[in-house]
Protein backbone atom coordinates (compact mmCIF):
# COMPACT_ATOMS: atom_id res chain seq x y z
CA UNK A 1 0.00 0.00 0.00
CA UNK A 2 1.26 3.46 -0.85
CA UNK A 3 2.96 5.28 2.01
CA UNK A 4 1.36 8.65 1.35
CA UNK A 5 -2.30 9.45 0.77
CA UNK A 6 -2.90 10.09 -2.94
CA UNK A 7 -5.74 11.35 -5.08
CA UNK A 8 -7.08 9.70 -8.22
CA UNK A 9 -6.12 12.47 -10.59
CA UNK A 10 -5.58 13.04 -14.26
CA UNK A 11 -2.40 10.97 -14.52
CA UNK A 12 -3.96 7.73 -13.30
CA UNK A 13 -7.21 8.47 -15.09
CA UNK A 14 -5.40 9.05 -18.39
CA UNK A 15 -3.38 5.87 -17.86
CA UNK A 16 -6.61 3.88 -17.86
CA UNK A 17 -8.22 5.83 -20.70
CA UNK A 18 -5.16 5.29 -22.91
CA UNK A 19 -6.01 1.57 -23.17
CA UNK A 20 -9.21 2.48 -25.04
CA UNK A 21 -11.17 -0.40 -23.49
CA UNK A 22 -14.94 -0.66 -23.71
CA UNK A 23 -15.40 -1.80 -20.10
CA UNK A 24 -13.12 -0.07 -17.57
CA UNK A 25 -13.09 -1.19 -13.93
CA UNK A 26 -11.46 0.98 -11.25
CA UNK A 27 -10.98 -0.42 -7.74
CA UNK A 28 -9.33 1.60 -4.97
CA UNK A 29 -9.72 2.18 -1.27
CA UNK A 30 -12.27 4.77 -0.19
CA UNK A 31 -11.93 8.55 -0.43
CA UNK A 32 -9.59 8.55 -3.41
CA UNK A 33 -11.41 10.93 -5.75
CA UNK A 34 -12.62 8.55 -8.48
CA UNK A 35 -16.13 10.01 -8.51
CA UNK A 36 -14.78 13.56 -8.50
CA UNK A 37 -12.56 12.95 -11.52
CA UNK A 38 -15.25 11.31 -13.64
CA UNK A 39 -17.73 14.06 -12.81
CA UNK A 40 -15.16 16.56 -14.09
CA UNK A 41 -14.66 14.41 -17.20
CA UNK A 42 -18.42 14.28 -17.85
CA UNK A 43 -18.73 18.06 -17.72
CA UNK A 44 -15.57 18.70 -19.76
CA UNK A 45 -16.63 16.30 -22.54
CA UNK A 46 -20.03 17.95 -22.79
CA UNK A 47 -18.69 21.50 -22.86
CA UNK A 48 -16.00 20.64 -25.40
CA UNK A 49 -17.68 18.05 -27.64
CA UNK A 50 -21.33 17.90 -26.62
CA UNK A 51 -20.89 14.32 -25.38
CA UNK A 52 -23.30 13.05 -22.72
CA UNK A 53 -22.99 10.76 -19.68
CA UNK A 54 -25.37 8.31 -18.03
CA UNK A 55 -24.52 8.02 -14.33
CA UNK A 56 -25.77 4.86 -12.62
CA UNK A 57 -26.03 3.77 -9.01
CA UNK A 58 -27.08 0.29 -7.93
CA UNK A 59 -30.11 1.10 -5.76
CA UNK A 60 -32.94 3.58 -6.33
CA UNK A 61 -32.29 5.34 -3.03
CA UNK A 62 -28.61 5.72 -3.94
CA UNK A 63 -29.51 7.23 -7.31
CA UNK A 64 -31.89 9.71 -5.69
CA UNK A 65 -29.29 10.79 -3.15
CA UNK A 66 -26.56 10.95 -5.82
CA UNK A 67 -28.67 13.27 -7.96
CA UNK A 68 -29.46 15.51 -4.99
CA UNK A 69 -25.79 15.91 -4.08
CA UNK A 70 -24.15 15.58 -7.52
CA UNK A 71 -22.97 19.20 -7.72
CA UNK A 72 -23.19 20.07 -4.02
CA UNK A 73 -19.47 20.83 -3.80
CA UNK A 74 -18.59 24.47 -4.58
CA UNK A 75 -15.06 23.32 -5.46
CA UNK A 76 -16.41 20.90 -8.07
CA UNK A 77 -18.52 23.65 -9.61
CA UNK A 78 -15.50 25.94 -9.69
CA UNK A 79 -13.16 23.43 -11.31
CA UNK A 80 -15.84 22.45 -13.83
CA UNK A 81 -16.55 26.07 -14.72
CA UNK A 82 -20.21 25.79 -13.71
CA UNK A 83 -22.63 28.14 -11.95
CA UNK A 84 -26.22 27.39 -10.97
CA UNK A 85 -28.71 29.11 -13.21
CA UNK A 86 -30.44 32.16 -11.73
CA UNK A 87 -33.62 32.83 -13.68
CA UNK A 88 -34.12 36.29 -12.24
CA UNK A 89 -30.68 37.50 -13.28
CA UNK A 90 -30.34 35.27 -16.32
CA UNK A 91 -26.92 34.07 -15.18
CA UNK A 92 -25.42 30.62 -14.75
CA UNK A 93 -24.98 27.61 -17.00
CA UNK A 94 -26.23 24.67 -14.89
CA UNK A 95 -29.72 23.60 -13.84
CA UNK A 96 -31.32 20.42 -12.61
CA UNK A 97 -34.62 18.90 -13.71
CA UNK A 98 -35.43 15.74 -11.77
CA UNK A 99 -32.42 13.43 -12.08
CA UNK A 100 -31.07 15.20 -15.17
CA UNK A 101 -28.54 18.02 -15.29
CA UNK A 102 -28.78 20.56 -18.08
CA UNK A 103 -25.77 22.64 -19.07
CA UNK A 104 -25.84 25.67 -21.34
CA UNK A 105 -23.43 25.18 -24.21
CA UNK A 106 -23.22 28.29 -26.28
CA UNK A 107 -26.83 29.55 -26.39
CA UNK A 108 -28.43 26.13 -26.13
CA UNK A 109 -29.58 24.21 -23.08
CA UNK A 110 -29.48 20.39 -23.23
CA UNK A 111 -29.09 17.55 -20.79
CA UNK A 112 -25.48 16.56 -20.17
CA UNK A 113 -25.74 14.04 -17.31
CA UNK A 114 -28.59 11.75 -16.29
CA UNK A 115 -28.59 9.87 -12.97
CA UNK A 116 -30.50 6.59 -12.70
CA UNK A 117 -30.51 3.33 -10.77
CA UNK A 118 -29.33 0.06 -12.27
CA UNK A 119 -32.69 -1.70 -12.05
CA UNK A 120 -34.65 1.12 -13.71
CA UNK A 121 -34.02 0.28 -17.34
CA UNK A 122 -37.21 2.09 -18.44
CA UNK A 123 -35.91 5.41 -17.10
CA UNK A 124 -32.62 4.83 -18.89
CA UNK A 125 -34.34 4.59 -22.27
CA UNK A 126 -34.70 8.37 -22.19
CA UNK A 127 -30.91 8.49 -22.40
CA UNK A 128 -30.99 6.94 -25.89
CA UNK A 129 -29.04 9.70 -27.60
CA UNK A 130 -26.35 9.42 -30.28
CA UNK A 131 -24.27 11.91 -28.28
CA UNK A 132 -24.23 9.65 -25.21
CA UNK A 133 -20.78 8.04 -25.17
CA UNK A 134 -20.11 7.28 -21.48
CA UNK A 135 -21.85 5.16 -18.85
CA UNK A 136 -20.60 5.35 -15.25
CA UNK A 137 -21.62 2.76 -12.65
CA UNK A 138 -20.55 4.36 -9.38
CA UNK A 139 -20.11 2.40 -6.13
CA UNK A 140 -20.70 -0.90 -7.93
CA UNK A 141 -18.80 -3.04 -5.37
CA UNK A 142 -21.11 -4.21 -2.61
CA UNK A 143 -20.74 -6.34 0.50
CA UNK A 144 -22.69 -9.64 0.55
CA UNK A 145 -25.38 -8.24 2.84
CA UNK A 146 -25.99 -5.28 0.54
CA UNK A 147 -25.83 -7.45 -2.58
CA UNK A 148 -28.62 -9.68 -1.27
CA UNK A 149 -30.92 -6.63 -1.25
CA UNK A 150 -30.61 -6.36 -5.04
CA UNK A 151 -33.41 -8.45 -6.50
CA UNK A 152 -32.14 -8.66 -10.07
CA UNK A 153 -28.79 -9.50 -11.61
CA UNK A 154 -26.41 -6.55 -11.57
CA UNK A 155 -24.39 -7.60 -14.60
CA UNK A 156 -27.26 -8.46 -16.94
CA UNK A 157 -29.21 -5.36 -15.86
CA UNK A 158 -26.14 -3.25 -16.62
CA UNK A 159 -25.72 -4.70 -20.10
CA UNK A 160 -29.45 -4.33 -20.79
CA UNK A 161 -28.98 -0.62 -20.21
CA UNK A 162 -25.74 -0.57 -22.19
CA UNK A 163 -27.24 -2.14 -25.31
CA UNK A 164 -30.40 0.00 -25.07
CA UNK A 165 -28.26 3.14 -24.98
CA UNK A 166 -25.62 2.01 -27.47
CA UNK A 167 -27.82 1.42 -30.50
CA UNK A 168 -25.55 2.18 -33.45
CA UNK A 169 -22.89 4.31 -31.74
CA UNK A 170 -19.91 3.67 -29.46
CA UNK A 171 -20.11 3.85 -25.66
CA UNK A 172 -17.39 3.35 -23.06
CA UNK A 173 -18.24 2.16 -19.56
CA UNK A 174 -16.52 2.87 -16.24
CA UNK A 175 -17.22 0.90 -13.07
CA UNK A 176 -16.01 2.74 -9.98
CA UNK A 177 -15.68 0.65 -6.84
CA UNK A 178 -14.12 0.49 -3.41
CA UNK A 179 -12.08 -2.51 -2.35
CA UNK A 180 -14.60 -3.74 0.17
CA UNK A 181 -15.73 -6.95 -1.52
CA UNK A 182 -13.80 -10.10 -2.38
CA UNK A 183 -16.22 -10.98 -5.17
CA UNK A 184 -16.43 -8.94 -8.36
CA UNK A 185 -19.59 -9.96 -10.26
CA UNK A 186 -18.36 -8.43 -13.52
CA UNK A 187 -15.06 -10.29 -13.50
CA UNK A 188 -16.91 -13.49 -12.58
CA UNK A 189 -19.32 -12.96 -15.48
CA UNK A 190 -16.45 -12.89 -17.96
CA UNK A 191 -14.57 -15.74 -16.27
CA UNK A 192 -11.70 -13.49 -15.16
CA UNK A 193 -9.75 -14.44 -12.04
CA UNK A 194 -9.54 -11.40 -9.73
CA UNK A 195 -5.98 -10.18 -9.00
CA UNK A 196 -4.47 -10.42 -5.53
CA UNK A 197 -5.52 -7.67 -3.16
CA UNK A 198 -1.91 -6.41 -2.87
CA UNK A 199 -1.45 -6.08 -6.65
CA UNK A 200 -1.47 -2.62 -8.20
CA UNK A 201 -1.62 -1.57 -11.82
CA UNK A 202 -3.69 -2.08 -15.00
CA UNK A 203 -4.51 -5.38 -16.68
CA UNK A 204 -6.40 -5.91 -19.91
CA UNK A 205 -8.56 -8.87 -20.88
CA UNK A 206 -10.48 -10.18 -23.87
CA UNK A 207 -8.35 -8.58 -26.53
CA UNK A 208 -8.03 -5.31 -24.64
CA UNK A 209 -11.80 -4.71 -24.48
CA UNK A 210 -11.82 -4.94 -20.64
CA UNK A 211 -9.34 -2.96 -18.51
CA UNK A 212 -8.99 -3.41 -14.76
CA UNK A 213 -7.17 -0.77 -12.72
CA UNK A 214 -6.42 -1.48 -9.07
CA UNK A 215 -4.77 1.04 -6.75
CA UNK A 216 -3.80 0.29 -3.17
CA UNK A 217 -3.90 3.85 -1.94
CA UNK A 218 -3.57 4.67 1.72
CA UNK A 219 -6.93 5.85 2.96
CA UNK A 220 -7.01 9.45 4.10
CA UNK A 221 -7.22 9.87 7.86
CA UNK A 222 -6.49 12.44 10.52
CA UNK A 223 -6.58 12.55 14.30
CA UNK A 224 -10.29 13.28 14.46
CA UNK A 225 -11.26 10.48 12.04
CA UNK A 226 -9.11 8.00 13.97
CA UNK A 227 -10.84 8.99 17.23
CA UNK A 228 -14.26 8.71 15.62
CA UNK A 229 -13.45 5.24 14.29
CA UNK A 230 -12.34 4.18 17.78
CA UNK A 231 -15.55 5.52 19.30
CA UNK A 232 -17.83 3.72 16.82
CA UNK A 233 -15.89 0.43 16.61
CA UNK A 234 -18.15 -2.58 17.12
CA UNK A 235 -21.41 -0.60 17.14
CA UNK A 236 -24.20 -1.29 14.67
CA UNK A 237 -23.77 2.05 12.93
CA UNK A 238 -20.00 1.73 12.99
CA UNK A 239 -20.34 -1.60 11.20
CA UNK A 240 -22.68 0.02 8.70
CA UNK A 241 -20.12 2.72 7.92
CA UNK A 242 -17.50 -0.01 7.46
CA UNK A 243 -19.64 -1.57 4.75
CA UNK A 244 -21.77 -4.00 6.73
CA UNK A 245 -25.52 -3.96 7.18
CA UNK A 246 -27.24 -4.27 10.53
CA UNK A 247 -28.30 -7.87 11.05
CA UNK A 248 -25.86 -9.32 8.49
CA UNK A 249 -24.58 -12.76 9.36
CA UNK A 250 -20.78 -13.03 9.30
CA UNK A 251 -19.37 -15.67 6.98
CA UNK A 252 -18.25 -18.80 8.78
CA UNK A 253 -15.17 -20.19 7.09
CA UNK A 254 -14.37 -23.85 7.60
CA UNK A 255 -12.95 -26.53 5.33
CA UNK A 256 -15.14 -29.50 4.53
CA UNK A 257 -14.16 -32.29 6.95
CA UNK A 258 -13.38 -35.85 5.82
CA UNK A 259 -16.44 -37.90 5.09
CA UNK A 260 -18.46 -35.16 3.38
CA UNK A 261 -20.03 -35.86 0.00
CA UNK A 262 -20.84 -33.72 -3.02
CA UNK A 263 -24.41 -32.49 -2.56
CA UNK A 264 -24.85 -30.10 -5.52
CA UNK A 265 -22.92 -27.98 -8.01
CA UNK A 266 -23.89 -24.62 -9.46
CA UNK A 267 -22.74 -22.16 -12.09
CA UNK A 268 -24.65 -18.96 -11.39
CA UNK A 269 -23.96 -16.35 -14.06
CA UNK A 270 -20.42 -17.61 -14.60
CA UNK A 271 -19.53 -18.24 -10.95
CA UNK A 272 -19.02 -21.97 -10.30
CA UNK A 273 -19.37 -23.29 -6.74
CA UNK A 274 -19.79 -26.72 -5.23
CA UNK A 275 -21.70 -27.65 -2.09
CA UNK A 276 -20.74 -30.58 0.11
CA UNK A 277 -22.80 -32.06 2.94
CA UNK A 278 -21.96 -34.14 6.02
CA UNK A 279 -25.33 -35.86 6.25
CA UNK A 280 -26.27 -34.30 9.60
CA UNK A 281 -27.46 -30.92 8.33
CA UNK A 282 -24.20 -29.01 7.70
CA UNK A 283 -23.19 -27.74 4.27
CA UNK A 284 -19.79 -26.61 3.00
CA UNK A 285 -19.36 -24.33 -0.03
CA UNK A 286 -16.19 -24.73 -2.11
CA UNK A 287 -14.87 -22.93 -5.19
CA UNK A 288 -13.97 -25.97 -7.26
CA UNK A 289 -16.44 -28.18 -9.08
CA UNK A 290 -16.23 -31.56 -10.78
CA UNK A 291 -17.05 -30.91 -14.43
CA UNK A 292 -17.95 -34.56 -14.96
CA UNK A 293 -20.73 -34.41 -12.37
CA UNK A 294 -24.12 -32.68 -12.79
CA UNK A 295 -24.06 -28.86 -12.68
CA UNK A 296 -27.11 -26.61 -12.32
CA UNK A 297 -26.38 -23.47 -14.35
CA UNK A 298 -28.06 -20.27 -15.48
CA UNK A 299 -28.17 -19.36 -19.15
CA UNK A 300 -28.73 -21.50 -22.22
CA UNK A 301 -25.14 -22.10 -23.34
CA UNK A 302 -23.83 -25.63 -22.79
CA UNK A 303 -20.72 -25.37 -20.62
CA UNK A 304 -20.72 -28.77 -18.91
CA UNK A 305 -21.32 -32.34 -20.14
CA UNK A 306 -24.14 -32.85 -17.62
CA UNK A 307 -25.70 -29.42 -17.36
CA UNK A 308 -29.19 -28.72 -16.00
CA UNK A 309 -31.02 -25.39 -16.09
CA UNK A 310 -31.20 -23.50 -12.81
CA UNK A 311 -34.65 -21.94 -12.89
CA UNK A 312 -37.44 -20.86 -10.57
CA UNK A 313 -38.97 -24.32 -10.91
CA UNK A 314 -35.78 -26.03 -9.73
CA UNK A 315 -35.40 -23.84 -6.61
CA UNK A 316 -37.39 -26.30 -4.53
CA UNK A 317 -34.67 -28.92 -5.02
CA UNK A 318 -32.33 -26.84 -2.87
CA UNK A 319 -34.65 -25.80 -0.04
CA UNK A 320 -32.48 -27.75 2.41
CA UNK A 321 -29.54 -25.43 1.64
CA UNK A 322 -31.69 -22.35 2.24
CA UNK A 323 -32.88 -23.78 5.55
CA UNK A 324 -29.31 -24.57 6.58
CA UNK A 325 -28.24 -21.00 5.85
CA UNK A 326 -31.06 -19.60 7.95
CA UNK A 327 -30.06 -21.72 10.93
CA UNK A 328 -26.34 -20.96 10.50
CA UNK A 329 -25.24 -24.37 9.23
CA UNK A 330 -23.51 -23.24 6.01
CA UNK A 331 -19.73 -22.87 5.97
CA UNK A 332 -17.37 -21.50 3.33
CA UNK A 333 -13.89 -22.55 2.22
CA UNK A 334 -12.67 -18.92 2.15
CA UNK A 335 -14.09 -15.40 2.56
CA UNK A 336 -13.88 -15.03 -1.23
CA UNK A 337 -16.15 -18.06 -1.68
CA UNK A 338 -18.61 -16.56 0.81
CA UNK A 339 -18.78 -13.42 -1.33
CA UNK A 340 -19.05 -15.31 -4.61
CA UNK A 341 -22.01 -17.45 -3.55
CA UNK A 342 -24.21 -14.53 -2.40
CA UNK A 343 -26.01 -13.97 -5.75
CA UNK A 344 -26.86 -17.68 -5.88
CA UNK A 345 -28.24 -17.62 -2.32
CA UNK A 346 -30.34 -14.59 -3.16
CA UNK A 347 -31.76 -16.40 -6.20
CA UNK A 348 -32.59 -19.45 -4.08
CA UNK A 349 -34.53 -17.30 -1.62
CA UNK A 350 -32.16 -16.53 1.23
CA UNK A 351 -33.21 -13.27 2.88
Amino acid sequence: MSEKPRHYGDEEGFALLSHNAILNIVNTNRNYGKTWLYKKRAVARYLKKGRKTLWLRVFKKEAKEAAASFFSSPDLLYYCGLEWYDKARGTGNLKREGNSFFIRRGRRWDWAIKVACLADSDACRSADDVRLDTIILDEYAKTPAKLRRYLGNMVTDFFDIFYSAKREHQIRCFLLGNKEAFHNPFLAYFGITPPRSDWEGIRCYRGGTIALQQINNKQFSNGYEDKLATMMAGTSYGNYIDGEVKGAKPAKCRKAPPGTFLWAQFDFDGTPVGVKADGIGNYFVVAKIDRARPVYATGTGARYPRQFMLSNRSKRLFSALVGAFERGAVYYATPAVAEAVQPLLTFLGVK
